[in-house]
This record gives C-alpha cells, structure tokens and sequence, in this order.
C-alpha cells in the first residue's frame, strides 16, 4: 500500500480517534512506514481502562509539510497494558477533512469533580475540544488519562450597547479525560479533552470563543 510521502519521523507527535467511541488519543510515533504505524500513547492508562482491543476502527491524523494529514486504519496489536499499539492502515494518507477546534484565552469559573473531589478554579484558555484550567490543589494531583466531569459557568449571552458588560451565566456540565497536569506553585494547571459533547453544547462553546477572539482584536486596535 502506497503511504504519503511526507510521513512524521520516529518521536514525532501524531493523534488518532477512536472512530466508534470519539476518544481522540495524541501519541508519540515508533515506526512509520508501509508495514503499518507503531505508536507509544500518552494516555496508555484510559485506553487501558476502556478497553481497546484489536480490530478497532482508527482514524489517524498528523501534520504533513504544509496541511495536516489523516489515514484509516486498524488497531492490529495491543502491547504492555496499551502502551504499544501497532495500527494497520486500511486505505492511503490524505489531506486531512477534519475541523481543527479553535482555542481563546479566558477566564471562567470552573468546579472539577474527581473521584467525588471538587476542584475550584479558573480557565486559562478554552476550545470546543477542552479547556486549560488552574485549580486549588487537594491531595494528588488527577494523571493523564483519568475521567473528569466539569461544570463550566459559561457567560455567552453577548453585551449590547445599551446595557453593561455582564453576561447571563450558564452551568454548562461537561464530561471528558485530563490528558496533561503540572502544579504551579500550591495550585495544579489541569488540561481536559472533552468526550461526547451534544452538538448544541459545542456551539455554545464556540461561539464563546470567538467572542474572546474578537474582544482580543478591538483591545489590539486600541
């Protein structure tokens, strides 16, 4: 089978989806090359816990020279408690199709809910695909691949003219896995990929991104 050209090198950052479930995994590449693509996970732990098996559907995507690229494929082998996977591709690279999610800076309330834990923080940044967050650290910090819920107080009811800058607030409750965490400082920065989001729910949050972004421009022109 004919691969792109442009494949990522040993070590390379590169990200599959489970395509029946939606989980997006990012990973390390091992070996790429016509026999198939042997990858290290960085969340080995979830997959791991949820299950994965050989014979299930991927869809891989990687940045080529200038656009980013996506192949099918297998999983054709689990290693070592999913540290390992090696994937056959099921049809050639192409360009890739798939809307990238687009991040802002803000700074929302946020409550994580761990093991029955709550963590309170702030967002640092936020996308229809995760969000980065500083919270009060209790305990041990939560490790990539653990299931996290979080309620979001979302304000994105836009200001009018008339009326002060103050939005209706909404609880947005959203589900999904921490795939990085750091402390800073007595507190933890904490990044979660959401999982299964309704539609509506994305488009809420996308359209409070693109307010950030345009709130950003007009205070650059300023």
């Amino acid at each position: 089978m004919t691969m792109q050209t442009h494949r990522p090198a040993r070590d390379a950052d590169i990200e599959f989806i489970l395509v029946t479930r939606g989980i997006t995994i990012p990973s390390q590449v091992e070996q790429f090359d016509e026999s198939g693509l042997v990858l290290r996970p960085h969340l080995s732990a979830l997959l791991h816990k949820i299950v994965v098996r050989p014979g299930e559907v991927v869809e891989v995507y990687w940045q080529g020279t200038e656009d980013e690229q996506s192949m099918p494929a297998r999983i054709s082998e689990v290693e070592d408690a999913a540290e390992r996977l090696h994937l056959t591709p099921t049809g050639p690279a192409r360009r890739s199709q798939r809307r990238r999610a687009v991040r802002a800076a803000i700074e929302l309330p946020v409550l994580f809910k761990v093991a029955g834990i709550p963590l309170f923080g702030r967002t640092i940044d936020l996308s229809e695909a995760g969000l980065r967050a500083v919270v009060d650290g209790w305990g041990l910090p939560p490790e990539p691949g653990t299931s996290v819920e979080a309620d979001l107080t979302l304000d994105d009811a836009p200001p009018t003219v008339d009326l002060p800058a103050v939005a209706d607030a909404a609880i947005l409750s959203l589900a999904g896995v921490i795939v990085r965490q750091r402390p800073v400082r007595a507190r933890w920065e904490l990044s979660m990929q959401f999982h299964g989001l309704p539609q509506n729910i994305e488009d809420r949050l996308r359209r409070r991104v693109f307010r950030a972004l345009r709130e950003e421009r007009a205070r650059d022109v300023d």
